[in-house]
């Protein structure tokens, strides 16, 4: 499986928010609130800057960083 990953263009459009999964990073310092994965019911951190990030990049929506990067790799069986 190859993956490729590069910066993201202006005219990009689609794809997903990836939020730090609460065991990968237990403790967050700016304002971050736990919440459950939208996608596979995960503990991940949530900021309220991540609504103007989603609206400013054209992103379809946010979940965790697993379940983005399956659904990245075609494999969303989650």
């Amino acid at each position: 499986m190859s993956i490729k990953i590069e910066p993201r263009k202006e005219s990009d459009k689609g794809g997903y928010l990836c939020l730090p999964l609460c065991k990968n990073v237990p403790e967050r310092k700016d304002g971050s609130v736990k919440i459950h994965c939208p996608v596979c019911g995960e503990m991940c951190w949530w900021n309220k800057l991540n609504i103007g990030v989603m609206f400013r990049s054209k992103l379809d929506g946010a979940m965790c960083t697993e379940c983005a990067i399956r659904k990245g790799a075609g494999n969303d069986n989650t």
